[in-house]
């Protein structure tokens, strides 16, 4: 059987990743404490990169808009958008997101226990469901946190990395943002001299991905925090109304699985306040409408906002997902779909490439 030169060179590319994940399972499984002390090092880095990275394509336009204003100087420029950033983050902080923590905390003082409650007696109507109650319990128990051990050095890592992350994070963004483009020519110039026009290519096609993908999914996310909070705020939920509207705007960024998770509480919240539109139906609202409001994002909105690189069949998501979610943990899941697209485009551009002398052989036999 013979390959493709595309077909041969994936191959080649799979088998050369494959064997290389074998060497660092067996490294890790003979030197685990150094495996550790390398991962941690790497997320530490990672991490921060990946969301500067992550804020480099959402400002674009700003940045296009400061080049407009005759702001030529890239260091000038490149200061002004992490300034305004700052601002903007303090600014949520102190508004936005006080309300939202004030409101999460009042969910879980409050209203949490009447809805366990509210689950307990419609359990002891229906005694059928009380080992499904008895397993699920624990895990839903809030005051079951406070029996757990907490691991001290655990702690301190983890917020020295989550220190560092927020330190290291607009430095990172700064320096993208100035020199992004001659961090790009200086790596493709590493490059073999074959390899630097392919290198480009790929690169512009994973730019035009990853931007089309976080610039639409950013501004997916602002306008169903908007509707959702509006819809709540109608129905009566009063002023958990930002924090569910957030929650569900927030956690679409996690295709399927998100909307799911950002539905239940606010179902269960329609347990705690009889006063909330639709009555003993309001559960089943707050199930219809999200499902609505979703189906017109993805049929409707997406297609204007998000590019035809970032459609990918369901089961390719949820494979995607899982895998670089595996990986990368929550920071894999959010890149999950814009990594799969580019290495989807790159696959799509060998393959056109590796076609065209054969169209160009086909016309040159049937020109006159």
């Amino acid at each position: 059987m013979t390959f493709k030169p595309w077909q041969s060179l994936w191959i080649k590319t799979a088998i050369i990743m494959l064997l290389t994940l074998g060497t660092i399972f067996m490294i890790n499984l003979v030197f685990p404490a150094l495996f550790g002390r390398f991962f941690g090092a790497f997320y530490a880095i990672f991490i921060p990169f990946s969301v500067a990275v992550f804020i480099v394509y959402l400002v674009a336009p700003l940045s296009q808009f400061l080049t407009k204003l005759k702001i030529e100087n890239k260091t000038a420029r490149s200061l002004i958008i992490v300034l305004l950033l700052l601002i903007v983050v303090a600014v949520f902080i102190v508004t936005a997101g006080d309300v939202i923590y004030t409101q999460a905390l009042l969910f879980i003082e409050n209203d949490w226990p009447i809805i366990l409650a509210a689950i307990q007696a419609e359990i002891n109507d229906n005694p059928g469901l009380s080992d499904i109650y008895d397993f699920v319990m624990p895990y839903l128990d809030f005051d079951a946190l406070s029996d757990v051990t907490v691991d001290i050095y655990g702690a301190f890592q983890s917020i020295t990395n989550v220190l560092i992350a927020v330190v290291l994070t607009p430095v990172f963004l700064f320096f993208l943002l100035r020199d992004g483009s001659k961090i790009k020519a200086a790596l493709i110039r590493v490059l073999p001299d074959h390899m630097e026009h392919d290198t480009e290519q790929l690169t512009s096609r994973a730019d035009t991905v990853i931007k089309q993908y976080f610039n639409g999914r950013f501004t997916s996310i602002a306008i169903m925090v908007v509707v959702f909070t509006i819809i709540f705020f109608i129905m009566g939920f009063g002023g958990r109304s930002i924090l569910f509207g957030f929650l569900l705007g927030v956690l679409d960024i996690i295709p399927y699985i998100g909307p799911v998770i950002g539905t239940l509480l606010p179902m269960l919240y329609t347990l705690t306040d009889e006063t909330i539109a639709f009555g003993d139906f309001a559960p089943l609202a707050v199930l219809v409408i999200v499902f609505v409001v979703n189906f017109l994002q993805n049929n409707l909105l997406q297609p204007y906002i998000m590019g035809k690189e970032t459609k990918m069949h369901p089961l390719l998501v949820l494979s995607s997902l899982l895998f670089f979610g595996y990986l990368f943990g929550v920071i894999g899941i959010i890149l999950a779909i814009p990594l799969t697209g580019t290495i989807r485009s790159a696959v799509e551009y060998y393959q056109v490439k590796n076609q065209t002398p054969k169209n160009a052989k086909k016309s040159e036999v049937k020109s006159p």
